[in-house]
């Protein structure tokens, strides 16, 4: 055998041995199942958190990406094979709508398809109240009315508006009233759609006690008698000069009811007459019957002023 065969020979092998490498496999991303719609579609999201399936066969390792931190894949990435991964999808608490490209890639491959979140739903006002609902007040008077908006978290202007359907009895700024007239009047609050009222009665201008003047201020009586105080109430046409209370500090000694004062047992009482504030007092002294000259029963005492 020359040099030629043996040649020839040695290729043989050589020839075989090349010829039965495998061939490298080319990467790919095929969509499997509900997934075709995504991958075609894309992914319309709502603004609660929620979770979405992808599956997929992958001829090679492969990664998603998400580009987003409010997307996250799990898994994220692996070998080739049939692969079932959960994109998990944050809450959106945005009155905007958000989208995230997601990506499937292998080698050179890349799938892509796009995932749009809503924004959450507008929270309205749903109520406003009031601190008074009803007042009376005096020409020349003014309070306060305070507005509630709820809820709190509200997406409206929660700007309240104030206004009075007869403002020349009672006007309102910023929740301030001021009674001009007497007359009844409606203040209104509004925020947004809703509203609250408060009804206004308006008299007439306050008049207030200046004085109280007794006429009698001091007096001396024996037990059981009885005597009326008069009071003058200055001036004469204050709102509260019908509205005289009467009170003893020693309702024992002396009891009042009326402006007519009782005396029951010996001692000082302070009989005092209130109206609008204002007072007035007379020191009533009681004294035992009979001790300015009246036999008391008492068999030893022979001189009656002893």
């Amino acid at each position: 055998m020359n040099l030629k065969h043996l040649l020839i020979l040695a290729a043989v092998p050589l020839i075989m041995l090349c010829g039965c490498q495998p061939k490298e496999v080319p990467a790919s991303i095929t969509p499997k199942g509900d997934s075709e719609a995504i991958f075609s579609k894309g992914i319309s999201a709502g603004a609660p958190a929620s979770e979405v399936t992808i599956s997929f066969n992958s001829a090679k390792a492969w990664k998603i990406t998400t580009g987003v931190s409010w997307v996250v894949a799990t898994p994220a990435s692996g070998e080739g094979g049939d692969i079932t991964s959960k994109l998990y999808i944050d809450t959106n608490s945005s009155l905007e709508s958000r989208s995230a490209s997601i990506t499937i890639s292998s080698d050179d491959i890349v799938k892509t398809f796009k995932l749009t979140q809503s924004g959450r739903d507008r929270i309205p006002v749903s109520g406003v109240t009031l601190n008074e609902t009803s007042k009376e007040l005096h020409i020349g008077d003014t309070f306060t009315l305070t507005a509630t908006v709820t809820p709190s978290n509200t997406d409206d202007d929660k700007t309240v508006t104030w206004t009075s359907d007869k403002p020349a009895i009672a006007s309102v700024a910023d929740g301030v009233v001021t009674a001009l007239a007497e007359g009844e009047a409606t203040i209104t609050a509004k925020a947004g759609s809703v509203s609250a009222t408060c009804k206004i009665t308006v008299a007439h201008k306050y008049v207030a006690v200046e004085s109280i003047v007794l006429d009698i201020t001091s007096k001396t009586l024996e037990i059981g008698e009885s005597f009326a105080i008069n009071v003058t109430v200055n001036p004469s046409n204050a709102d509260d000069a019908a509205n005289i209370t009467w009170e003893s500090d020693k309702p024992a000694i002396a009891s009042v009811a009326g402006g007519v004062v009782t005396a029951l047992s010996d001692g000082v009482a302070v009989i005092t007459a209130k109206a609008g504030g204002k007072q007035a007092s007379c020191t009533v002294t009681v004294n035992k019957k009979g001790s300015h000259g009246e036999d008391l029963g008492d068999e030893q005492n022979v001189d009656p002023w002893n």
